[in-house]
């Protein structure tokens, strides 16, 4: 053992004597380590002076006003204009809104043409004429007049048909609104009231014969936009309705009670003279209608 205490004496001599660097690690303190170009410059990476909010360190050494939220893009720090609608918190202040609504119309102003106003947002009611682009769609006709017919676009139904407008007259038979107010040929000098022997419905009876539906011909009263379609007889009786166009209506009648019983023809007039349907009887009232059972027959009138 005391031979080799020498050799352990030169070991430790030559430790003692041996140049050993120690690296400083950088660390973010507000001061420069040796690891550092700059004070704290690997916690600074896209060079804006401020530091990686994120690290502790930096957080403890620096205030609010030098914590960078994004560190990797230099247009991005305390102070920065706040771009709105970019989705990004350009001044790193949650209370800065990005998609801001200034006037409350649930658009934000990213999307709204005009976020001082309320009444004009995506998707808005256009005024007509008015020259503003309520809807902030410039698709959306406001002034124009295409046809040159003195009716702006928005208020006429056919804005390439100079003969088509609201407040002219109707022109019988032409298959056009002329008027603009939703009928063709409305304003026309046709009656077709009158009888009109019907064909397509199959006699049908149910609750002991107290229903008993086989019309052979049906009355119709013509009193446009209204008209009654009776059968003479108690089912279908005599329904009444309205045009839903200018050839297209539907007529109805309900017999209520115990069984309710509805008796509906939703048909077109195919000419002045004749139409062509759907007549239904439908019954509602569970056991009370006994054996009736719900009907539907496509049917033919002609006059």
């Amino acid at each position: 053992m005391l031979r080799r205490a020498p050799l352990a004496l030169a070991l430790l001599a030559c430790a003692c004597n041996s140049d050993l660097s120690v690296v400083e690690k950088a660390v973010c303190d507000g001061a420069q380590q040796t690891a550092e170009g700059r004070v704290d410059a690997p916690f600074d990476l896209d060079g804006d002076g401020f530091y990686d909010a994120n690290n502790l360190d930096c957080q403890a050494s620096y205030a609010a006003a030098r914590l960078d939220c994004d560190d990797q893009d230099p247009a991005v720090h305390p102070g920065a204009a706040e771009v709105g609608c970019n989705g990004i918190d350009d001044d790193c202040d949650p209370a800065t809104i990005d998609d801001e609504d200034r006037d409350e119309d649930g658009a934000p102003s990213c999307e709204d043409c005009d976020d001082l106003d309320a009444a004009i947002f995506p998707g808005g009611d256009e005024v007509c004429g008015d020259g503003i682009d309520n809807d902030c769609d410039a698709e959306t006709a406001d002034g124009e007049d295409l046809d040159d017919d003195g009716v702006l676009s928005c208020d006429d139904c056919n804005d390439l048909d100079s003969s088509t407008r609201p407040g002219v007259t109707e022109v019988c038979d032409d298959g056009k609104d002329n008027n603009c107010d939703g009928f063709i040929d409305e304003d026309c000098d046709i009656d077709r009231s009158g009888i009109y022997t019907i064909s397509g419905v199959t006699a049908y009876s149910c609750a002991f014969g107290y229903v008993n539906v086989n019309p052979r011909t049906l009355a119709v009263t013509d009193a446009y936009p209204t008209l009654t379609v009776s059968s003479g007889s108690a089912q279908p009786g005599t329904m009444t309705g309205a045009y839903a166009s200018a050839t297209n209506f539907e007529v109805v009648n309900n017999i209520p009670g115990a069984c309710t019983e509805e008796y509906r023809l939703i048909a077109a007039f195919d000419s002045d003279d004749s139409f062509v349907g759907t007549l239904t009887a439908t019954f509602t009232g569970g056991s009370w209608c006994y054996d009736c059972a719900n009907q539907s027959w496509a049917v033919t009138g002609v006059k």
